[in-house]
């Protein structure tokens, strides 16, 4: 399919998956630069996503959802998943699927198109598919940043990231600095009160020679990430499980990742039916069970 010819003169209507992050707020607008056409983000909650979305000039405030059956075509951004973009209707209209997962879904599957290639953040695709396709994404400076503001926010804060991640977000930012990424996350700071009083409910255990940390937040999700980003690593950790108003929530340690959460965490899922949504264990609180079992099987 020749994607633009499918698109062009078509009303199109922009999503991306509900309490949507950086990458999907970037990939949207990308979209909408480029294809014309509405928008629509579901629960944002993420201070660093609405300083993303002020500085796009984007509105998170929509409501209700607008109805599908008003557009010819809907963008999904950011998910292979139908239950993370269930508050539309994707039954009465077409949609095209952008995303990075590698999961290959039902939904996916049911896309009249899709550009999925397993990689570091939708960015990096869209970056990649509008090379291909001849779009010039290089001379929109807002786009440009917003890409930057992505692959830094999917690499954990350039953590995970790679050679090419690196020559990308060189390539992006331009003249600018990282710094600038810092600075437009501090337009929405958070409680700082609040996460202080957060970090006296940290405790800390070795289990089978692994470091584990766990912290009880308030329900701000930038709270776990201000942990990920500045504290993770100095405290020596392997695993963080964060108890969350949703449930529990982990980072593991890059080279653990298949060790502790696919061989372990996984399978616990699968074994006690657990929900996971946004990479939380939907409604489980049981740490102390958690750890029992790590005890068992790490």
């Amino acid at each position: 399919m020749n994607f633009l010819e499918y698109v062009k003169d078509k009303k199109i209507l922009h999503v991306s998956h509900s309490k949507p992050d950086c990458d999907a707020v970037a990939s949207v607008y990308w979209g909408i630069e480029f294809f014309g056409g509405d928008y629509y983000f579901h629960d944002v909650t993420s201070n660093k996503v609405l300083a993303l979305m002020e500085y796009l000039q984007l509105d998170p405030d929509k409501d209700p959802p607008p109805d599908t059956k008003d557009f010819d075509l809907v963008i999904v951004y950011d998910t292979e998943r139908r239950s993370n973009v269930d508050y539309i209707d994707l039954d009465v209209t077409p949609y095209v699927i952008f995303d990075h997962h590698p999961r290959e879904t039902e939904f996916v599957r049911g896309a009249v198109y899709s550009y999925k290639i397993p990689n570091s953040a939708t960015v990096v695709n869209l970056y990649n598919f509008s090379i291909e396709n001849g779009i010039d994404l290089l001379t929109n400076e807002k786009v440009r940043f917003a890409f930057a503001v992505a692959l830094y926010s999917d690499t954990i804060a350039l953590k995970t990231a790679r050679e090419n991640e690196l020559k990308l977000l060189g390539e992006l930012l331009g003249n600018r600095k990282v710094e600038d990424i810092l600075d437009l996350f501090s337009r929405r700071p958070i409680r700082s009160a609040m996460f202080i009083k957060d970090l006296t409910s940290y405790r800390e255990m070795i289990v089978n020679n692994y470091r584990i940390g766990v912290i009880e937040t308030n329900g701000v999700e930038d709270e776990v990430h201000v942990f990920v980003d500045g504290l993770f690593y100095p405290f020596g950790l392997d695993l963080l499980i964060a108890v969350t108003p949703m449930g529990l929530k982990f980072h593991v340690k890059k080279v653990y990742v298949q060790k502790i959460y696919h061989k372990v965490l996984v399978k616990l899922e699968k074994e006690w039916g657990i929900r996971r949504d946004h990479g939380i264990w939907v409604g489980f609180y049981d740490v102390d069970r958690l750890i029992e079992e790590l005890h068992k099987r790490m």
